[in-house]
């Protein structure tokens, strides 16, 4: 009968130990679960912030670009506009002649 008693409380002990270590390694895998996922949405997030600034950059020279361009064709048209004003001075004048 003793015997008995002391394999079942042996056993009840083991046991435990048992769900101890199961309990031990499904906390450990939940913990790995978690840390899995924050460190996917820390990549996700990095990656956006990365894609945001590219389209930034893109639509910033793009601007500048555009500026740019707009600066050249004023500059032609003023260029345009001394040049004809010249000669229309110089035909008044009677130093060019038309054409």
């Amino acid at each position: 009968m003793v015997q008995a008693s002391k394999r079942k409380q042996r056993w009840k002990m083991v046991d435990a130990s048992k769900r101890k270590q199961r309990w031990k390694m499904v906390e450990a895998s939940k913990r790995m679960q978690r840390w899995k996922m924050v460190e996917a949405s820390k990549r996700k997030q990095r990656w956006k912030m990365v894609e945001a600034s590219k389209r930034k950059q893109r639509w910033k020279m793009m601007q500048a670009s555009k500026r740019k361009q707009r600066w050249k064709m004023m500059q032609a048209s003023k260029r345009k506009q001394r040049w004809e004003t010249t000669v229309k001075h110089l035909r008044r004048l009677g130093l060019v002649f038309p054409p």
